[in-house]
């Protein structure tokens, strides 16, 4: 039951909104939107319904933004970080986390980092894209973390592209332990330089 609030709340939700925007933005050949998700949308431990929303939100900002290209509507994300009520399951998961052994010193200080963050801290990346500063930008992911503000990349796929006739088990294997060996990307959040 918790699962599915989830979705209907923060995926439906944001996609009814949205919807709704789009028909009336389309015809009048102009507009943008900003959805908003987390960056739990890269997998969140203890968190896979809310993980799971936001990837959905990256998934319609993405698709949104391509099917938009060329009408004047603008389709962006933001992954805002505050001091709210979602704090209160985040301290909570980080508990649940630590006492596994799980949490890392660098999660102990996004806790603490978060309770000095206002939602009206974030209100410039909403403004900057709703604006015709951002004409240029569409598809686009942002994550402000108080001082920092960071570019999401969208999935992909990793180079190299291995190319066989006729795929086996063992070639699979063979591909993991040989060329992808140093490819596998780790879990959650990660910082990427591309």
């Amino acid at each position: 039951a918790s699962f599915r609030r989830q979705v209907e709340v923060n995926l439906l939700g944001q996609a009814g909104c949205g919807l709704h925007a789009l028909r009336r933005m389309i015809p009048q050949g102009g507009g943008a939107i900003v959805n908003v998700f987390s960056g739990a949308h890269a997998g969140s431990a203890l968190r896979c319904a809310y993980s799971a929303t936001c990837a959905g939100i990256a998934g319609l900002t993405y698709s949104w933004a391509a099917e938009c290209k060329g009408s004047g509507v603008r389709v962006n994300a933001i992954a805002p970080i505050a001091a709210t009520r979602e704090i209160e399951e985040t301290e909570h998961v980080l508990q649940r986390l630590a006492t596994a052994g799980k949490v890392s010193g660098s999660f102990a200080n996004l806790r603490e980092k978060m309770k000095t963050l206002t939602p009206a801290m974030n209100a410039p990346m909403v403004v900057y894209l709703l604006s015709n500063a951002a004409a240029a930008v569409n598809g686009q992911a942002l994550r402000f973390t108080g001082k920092e503000l960071m570019l999401h990349t969208h999935p992909g796929v990793r180079s190299p592209i291995l190319s066989d006739d006729e795929w086996t088990v063992e070639k699979i294997a063979e591909a993991f332990a040989g060329e992808w060996q140093d490819k596998l990307l780790p879990l959650g959040l990660a910082e990427l330089e591309i």
